[in-house]
């Protein structure tokens, strides 16, 4: 079992960095970890990705497979902490940067359940502000999508052809449908109806993106997505929310981005940005 150490952004940031400057021609170069992940991946670790700032004289053949490397070992070394980062550990350079608008979470998708037509859902009215103003983002799987318009409703379609939504053909997630359709149906799906509930948790397993959905999880409804999502989450690395647990975890990561941006100010005397507070 690999046992990571728990440090903030900037430490990992630091080693990566140091680590590639220490090779030739890479003495200008800089490693920066991309994304922080809602659940930990497979191996355990809960960050993916880093992006590489090549210096004056480097190539990028050259000092991209060696940072892709040291990426690689990171990786195996830390993990992020829980906690926001100080002013302290975030300050490695002169100028600390205020955290942008769009929060650093994966992508919503939102179930066929949740299309919202007559805007009536008043969690999905708060989720979709929010993508409008820049601070998550919505899409919808290809099943969700074609689900949304099939009975040729003319609200659910006006209202489905705004969304952005994938394009799969299902062949690349063959490996853990079979997974994901025993864990939501006895003995696996049995109707159309059914197939679509596997490639919709499928779609959301296969681009990292929280599912948020009301199938399931009620007394007329014990089963459906939400009330196997445990089940599913022993099986897969998805993270499946109601409208409400999605509302509520988004405000609680405004809450961070805010507090943290508010410090930077007080810190370096830079005005806040103008839609601090707004979201």
């Amino acid at each position: 079992m690999v046992i990571r150490r728990l440090v903030s952004r900037a430490t990992v940031n630091e080693w990566m960095t140091q680590e590639l400057q220490r090779a030739p021609d890479c003495e200008a170069c800089h490693l920066s970890l991309c994304y922080r992940l809602v659940q930990p991946d497979a191996s355990g670790c809960n960050w993916t990705d880093a992006s590489l700032r090549l210096g004056p004289n480097a190539d990028a053949q050259h000092a991209g497979p060696i940072a892709r490397e040291i990426v690689k070992r990171a990786r195996q070394l830390f993990n992020l902490t829980d906690e926001p980062e100080s002013i302290e550990q975030a300050n490695s350079t002169i100028d600390v940067p205020f955290q942008r608008r769009l929060l650093y979470i994966p992508n919503i998708h939102i179930d066929t359940n949740l299309i919202n037509a007559k805007q009536r859902l008043d969690e999905v009215n708060r989720l979709e502000r929010w993508a409008e103003d820049g601070v998550i983002l919505i899409n919808m799987s290809w099943t969700a999508h074609r689900e949304s318009q099939a009975d040729g409703n003319p609200y659910r379609m006006k209202k489905a052809a705004k969304q952005i939504f994938t394009i799969d053909t299902g062949d690349s997630y063959v490996e853990f449908a079979a997974k994901v359709g025993a864990t939501l149906f006895s003995g696996g799906p049995q109707d159309e109806n059914q197939r679509n509930d596997v490639r919709i948790v499928c779609e959301a397993i296969k681009w990292h993106a929280m599912l948020v959905t009301n199938d399931g999880a009620s007394k007329s409804q014990p089963g459906g997505i939400l009330g196997n999502r445990n089940k599913l989450q022993e099986v897969t690395d998805i993270q499946i929310l109601s409208p409400k647990e999605a509302v509520t975890f988004v405000a609680a990561k405004i809450n961070e981005r805010d507090a943290f941006n508010r410090r930077v100010a007080q810190e370096t005397d830079k005005p806040l940005p103008d839609w601090t507070g707004r979201d």
